[in-house]
Order: structure tokens, then C-alpha cells, then sequence
């Protein structure tokens, strides 16, 4: 199975995101803190139920976030 879209809301310093991806390469580039790496760790996330930073999730999501 391959991803196609990714919504990503509230991880690490993402507020909202919505990516549709290729099935051959995708590139990311970005300033330093731009969110790449939190991108890749919410896919990391998905495929996997865990955060490859710390053995707990609660530091990867982001609350008290006003919409």
C-alpha cells in the first residue's frame, strides 16, 4: 500500500497540513524549523504507532491549540 495524501494536524510544530504525495520520489526542503522532519515523523507515526524521538507520543502532539 502506498500513501497518496496526508493530512497532518497538530504534530510538533505543524498546525495543519494537507500533502498529496507521488509513489515513485517526493522531495522535501525547507528552512531549519520549517516542519520536515515533523512531516516525516508523522509518517513515521502512522505506519508504525510510535515516534522515533522518545518512547511516548505526548510530546509530539501539540494542545491547547486555538483553532
Amino acid at each position: 500500500m502506498s500513501l497518496e495524501r496526508l493530512n497532518i494536524e497538530n504534530i510538533r510544530n505543524i498546525s495543519n497540513a494537507a500533502i498529496e504525495v507521488d509513489s515513485k520520489i517526493n522531495a522535501l526542503y525547507g528552512a531549519n524549523g520549517s516542519g520536515k522532519t515533523s512531516l516525516l515523523e508523522a509518517v513515521y507515526l502512522l505506519g508504525s504507532g510510535r515516534t522515533f524521538r522518545s518512547n511516548s507520543t505526548d510530546p509530539l502532539i501539540s494542545r491547547d491549540v486555538q483553532h
